[in-house]
């Protein structure tokens, strides 16, 4: 009994909110266009990390979020935690696009933020890699 409380416990501490899986074709496509599949990688003059290239403002939203998250933004290049913050944030702010399978909008969210609708034409050229890569796969 006092196993399946703990396992309730960790589990329900490290994903607090019932968050809708990101579809995994989606993330590859997203990692490759930021960073080539690196998580390693610095981008954007130093404001960027990660594999999904998250600045801290993303990362800062997806915690003011899910009080659950504890690692430090430092610790983006760790692919589980760059994972975790793309759940999160795409979530909050397109949770009804991921129910819909909507890859192209959630493309020009993850590039624009959440007011990507009011300036649609600036994520043109970022959906039209996201759109060859889907292709090609």
């Amino acid at each position: 009994m006092r196993l399946f409380i703990l396992l309730w416990f960790l589990s329900f501490n490290a994903f607090s909110k019932d968050f809708l899986p990101i579809p995994a074709k989606f993330k590859q496509i997203i990692s490759l266009i930021e960073s080539n599949n690196r998580d390693n990688a610095i981008g954007d003059n130093g404001k960027a990390l990660g594999r999904y290239q998250i600045w801290q403002i993303c990362y800062d939203d997806a915690c003011n979020y899910d009080k659950s998250i504890s690692f430090s933004y430092n610790s983006l290049t760790n692919k589980a935690n760059s994972d975790i913050i793309l759940t999160v944030y795409l979530n909050r702010y397109g949770r009804e696009l991921i129910k819909l399978n909507d890859f192209e909008s959630l493309a020009r969210l993850w590039n624009a933020g959440p007011n990507w609708k009011n300036k649609k034409n600036l994520t043109n050229s970022y959906v039209s890699k996201f759109r060859k890569h889907l292709t090609n796969r």
